[in-house]
C-alpha cells in the first residue's frame, strides 16, 4: 500500500513538471526571432516558419569575434528575406537586442550572399551564442569585403530589421 501511495505521488509530481515545462516552452515555429519593419511601417514578427518557407542556405566562413576557424553557417539569404516580404529599399537598419545598430545597403545584399544566420556548425543560435539570428557575411569566399565596415555590419542578436528611406 505504501509503495502505491509513493508511486501516485511521484506520478503526480512528474505530471506537474511536464505540464509546467510545456507551458514555459513556447512553440519555436510561431515565436518571432526578430521583427521586420518594411515600407508600410507595420512590423512583422519573422518566425522559423517564415525562414523555412524562404529556404535555407549554407556557407563556410570566418565569423566576426570568433576563432580563426572556418564555421559552417546556415540561415536565409538576407536578400531573399526582403523579397519574401516585398521590401523595397536602398538601405536597411539592423538593430540588436543590446541596441547596437548598423545600416546595410541593399545593393550589397544583392551582390553578396549575406545570411541571416540561425545555426553555426550545426548548433542553433541562442541569445548566449549571438542569436537567435546574426548577420553573417561570406568573408572567406569574398575576401575583398572582409573589412572593418562589414564586420561592423555583422549585427548579432538581431531584434529588428527596418527600411531606411
Amino acid at each position: 500500500m505504501r509503495s502505491s501511495s509513493l508511486s501516485g505521488i511521484l506520478f503526480a509530481a512528474l505530471a506537474i513538471l511536464v505540464l509546467q515545462t510545456a507551458q514555459a516552452t513556447p512553440a519555436k515555429a510561431s515565436e518571432p526571432l526578430f521583427t521586420l519593419t518594411p515600407n508600410s511601417g507595420t512590423s512583422v514578427g519573422v518566425t522559423d516558419s517564415d525562414l523555412t518557407e524562404i529556404g535555407s542556405t549554407e556557407i563556410k566562413t570566418h565569423l566576426v569575434g570568433e576563432s580563426e576557424d572556418i564555421a559552417t553557417v546556415r540561415g536565409v539569404l538576407f536578400s531573399k528575406l526582403l523579397d519574401h516580404f516585398n521590401v523595397s529599399a536602398d538601405r536597411m537598419l539592423v538593430t540588436g537586442l543590446d541596441g547596437y545598430s548598423a545600416e546595410i545597403p541593399v545593393e550589397e545584399l544583392q551582390n553578396y550572399p549575406v545570411l541571416i544566420a540561425i545555426e553555426i556548425n550545426g548548433d542553433r543560435l541562442s541569445v548566449r551564442s549571438k542569436g537567435p539570428s546574426w548577420v553573417v557575411y561570406p568573408f572567406t569566399d569574398y575576401p575583398e569585403i572582409h573589412d572593418q565596415l562589414r564586420e561592423a555590419r555583422s549585427v548579432w542578436q538581431i531584434a529588428d530589421i527596418s527600411v531606411l528611406q
